[in-house]
């Protein structure tokens, strides 16, 4: 029983490491840069917040299974095809939670921080920072 619950969460724990930086990237750019089809990036977004976990389990199983287009990769009822499914279903929560979280910060933090000489990533890390809460 205690394997089958540290798995779980080791699983989870290491989707959510690999997915958690990429959806704040993601995030920020959708809250903080004007582009052509950001709203429909952000509806997208929200609707795949509603995927249930089986349409993934199955589409999972049918990419790595044996005649699935990585089959050869042989991963299927692996960790890391776990961890893959993990950040399917957590990406679209994290991106969603994490924009509405943006769209609420300062704006001037970032502008503040940028105008005082901090490269982008600090100050983006500053931003993170602020917003931690909402997070």
């Amino acid at each position: 029983l205690w394997v089958i619950i540290f798995t779980s969460f080791s699983v989870s724990v290491r989707a959510i490491l690999i997915a958690a930086p990429l959806a704040f990237v993601v995030a920020f750019l959708m809250a903080h840069l004007r582009y052509r089809g950001r709203r429909t990036m952000i509806a997208g977004f929200s609707a795949l917040q509603s995927i249930p976990a089986v349409v993934v389990g199955l589409t999972v199983y049918l990419v790595f299974s044996r005649s699935g287009p990585l089959g050869d990769l042989q991963l299927l009822f692996t960790h890391s095809s776990m961890i893959i499914g993990q950040i399917l279903l957590s990406f679209p929560l994290l991106v969603a939670l994490s924009h509405a979280a943006f769209q609420a910060a300062d704006r001037r933090v970032w502008e503040t921080s940028v105008t005082l000489g901090a490269k982008p990533y600090h100050a983006f890390m500053t931003l993170l920072h602020e917003i931690r809460f909402g997070l």
